[in-house]
């Protein structure tokens, strides 16, 4: 029996049922990153030395305070008030070092998360 129309294309709402193409589904490609052994070394030992930085910039807050705390006592003595800033920016250069150490590593271990 030729039929102009398969009743097993329409469903229960009278509409016509498109039977999809069904294209093979293609999975996103693995990206492998190979590292090589100073960054794997240097992501392993991260979250130690993280630690010790964090504990290495409270010290030199702490200095830098304590710098701050001699120049106010210093007072009008401007040959101590300059002694006592050259000490003070040396304090704020090792302290941005640390900080910069310490936001590289942050970077490093969001990168393998």
């Amino acid at each position: 029996v030729d039929a102009d129309w398969d009743v097993s294309s329409i469903d229960e709402r009278g509409a016509i049922i498109e039977e999809a193409t069904a294209e093979p589904a293609v999975a996103a490609p693995v990206v492998v990153v190979e590292e090589d052994a100073a960054t794997r070394k240097k992501r392993h030992n991260a979250p130690r030395r993280m630690a010790k930085l964090e504990d290495l910039i409270a010290e030199a807050d702490a200095a830098i305070a304590a710098v701050d705390d001699d120049m106010v006592a210093a007072g009008a003595d401007v040959g101590k008030a300059v002694d006592l800033q050259k000490r003070r920016d040396a304090l704020q250069a090792d302290l941005d070092g640390l900080w910069a150490e310490y936001d590289e590593l942050d970077a490093l271990l969001a990168v393998a998360a």
